[in-house]
């Protein structure tokens, strides 16, 4: 007889899952820096900003009181006088003073007869040449004819004419009394005898009726010369010379 085969029962025994227990006190754990190299912090202190100043507005100077001087009285011209000749002004007043040179032609000098004599009367008869420079002279003399004794100083011009076989020479000669008297070159001072044709007389005979004495100093350029090199001009006088 065959017997039945047993079957294994499966125990019943159950097994739980393990579970790992959690610590219910937890430290924290800290790691310590090496304390080589490292420098310790220092507290910051708060910055406080600067406030930008206000602008200040630039002092305004004051004006300058600009006082006028008083005009000056000039001569009373007779209408029926009228002066012509207008060439003259291109002689140049040697040894006057730069600050009173255009004072001079405030008035309306006369040299008619200079012009006359050079062109028809006796300084046309003569075969020499002829220079002309001009000078000035102070005078006293009295603006209104009706105030004789009102008098006022003018500067009178004065005009030389040489008239000689000899030309002058191109010299001048600085006369004062600190210096003595010294002769320099016209170049130096940049003058120079330049030739003379009247208006109405055309260039036709090839030869000027005289020659003028020019100065071709230019009035911006005396202030930045020295006080010496002015003086110069002052005390200057053409050097005539005869053998």
């Amino acid at each position: 007889a065959v017997t039945p085969k047993t079957t294994k029962r499966k125990s019943t025994t159950t097994t739980t899952p393990k579970t790992k227990r959690k610590s219910t006190t937890t430290t924290p754990t800290t790691r310590r820096r090496s304390t080589k190299g490292t420098t310790t912090p220092r507290k910051s202190t708060p910055t406080t900003k600067r406030r930008k100043s206000p602008k200040r507005t630039p002092k305004r100077e004051p004006e300058p009181i600009v006082v006028e001087k008083p005009k000056r009285r000039l001569p009373q011209v007779p209408p029926e006088e009228e002066v012509y000749w207008k060439d003259w002004k291109k002689i140049f007043l040697v040894g006057t003073e730069w600050e009173n040179y255009d004072a001079i032609y405030d008035i309306d000098w006369d040299f008619d007869h200079l012009c006359e004599d050079l062109t028809e009367g006796y300084l046309s008869e003569s075969p020499n040449t002829k220079y002309v420079f001009g000078t000035t002279e102070s005078f006293e003399m009295a603006p209104d004819p009706e105030k004789p004794d009102s008098k006022e100083v003018y500067l009178f011009p004065v005009i030389t004419v040489v008239d000689s076989i000899v030309p002058p020479p191109a010299k001048v000669g600085i006369t004062s009394v600190q210096r003595g008297e010294e002769l320099k070159p016209m170049s130096d001072l940049k003058m120079e005898w330049t030739p003379y044709y009247p208006r109405d007389i055309a260039r036709i005979r090839g030869k000027p009726i005289c020659y003028f004495l020019d100065c071709h100093q230019r009035r911006t350029n005396i202030e930045n010369l020295s006080v010496d090199s002015q003086k110069e001009y002052e005390y200057a006088i053409p050097y005539i010379w005869f053998p």
